[in-house]
């Protein structure tokens, strides 16, 4: 064994905690190959996650609905000199809203930003803000997560009896498996409403069968299986 090659496993065996030997053996081998392994684990799921993201970003530019939400401005930066007086003297569910569109500006890591900002939409969608609930969507960074949210703002919509404008927000969703879950969602909402009439929608075709597995919005909703 070379020195170069004894120096090398001396600085893995000191990275990785161990007693520093320089010395090859069976641990250390097998060791080397359970890394190897997590690391082309990794590689192999940040492929998916690229390919995922690419395929959604590529079906929110085909809806002229969301096209937008892609290609709109996603930094903001929190503005430390608003007027925040008149909210806590008149407190208002918008103003509330936009306090905390506000606090989610200032969070560092994308994805928690991204988490932030889908919780927020979802309540401005329930106050009937959803024109708010869009831009907000609009500030995601993640395009899976855009389109999650389109279904959460249906959803939310149909939960405050915003029939209408909870179909209309489905009817946008790129995504059949979300746009599905939407639509049986809003479907569930008005039967357990007792708006019989409201809920008789007509499933799209590749609706085959259904499980019901729960969600935030209403408790339990039904899944299609996809063919």
């Amino acid at each position: 064994m070379t020195a170069e090659t004894k120096a090398a496993v001396r600085k893995y065996q000191t990275s990785a905690g161990a007693r520093v030997t320089g010395r090859i053996n069976k641990k250390l081998v097998d060791e080397l190959e359970s890394s190897l392994q997590v690391c082309l684990l990794l590689k192999r799921l940040d492929k998916v996650r690229i390919d995922n993201m690419s395929a959604a970003r590529d079906a929110l530019l085909k809806h002229p609905a969301t096209r937008d939400l892609v290609t709109g401005k996603k930094d903001g930066v929190a503005d430390p000199t608003r007027e925040i007086a008149a909210c806590q003297e008149n407190v208002t569910v918008r103003c509330l809203l936009t306090e905390a569109l506000e606090s989610a500006k200032a969070v560092f890591k994308p994805e928690l930003r991204d988490w932030a900002l889908g919780e927020i939409l979802v309540a401005q969608a329930r106050a009937g803000l959803g024109p708010e609930a869009m831009r907000a969507a609009g500030r995601i960074r993640d395009p899976r997560l855009i389109i999650v949210a389109l279904r959460d703002i249906a959803e939310a919509q149909a939960m405050s009896g915003l029939n209408e404008r909870a179909l209309a927000a489905a009817d946008i969703i790129s995504d059949p498996v979300k746009q599905s879950e939407a639509l049986a969602a809003i479907a569930d909402i008005q039967v357990k409403r007792g708006d019989f009439d409201a809920a008789k929608i007509q499933p799209p075709t590749y609706w085959k069968t259904w499980t019901p597995f729960p969600t935030r919005s209403s408790g339990w909703r039904s899944r299609p299986v996809l063919p």
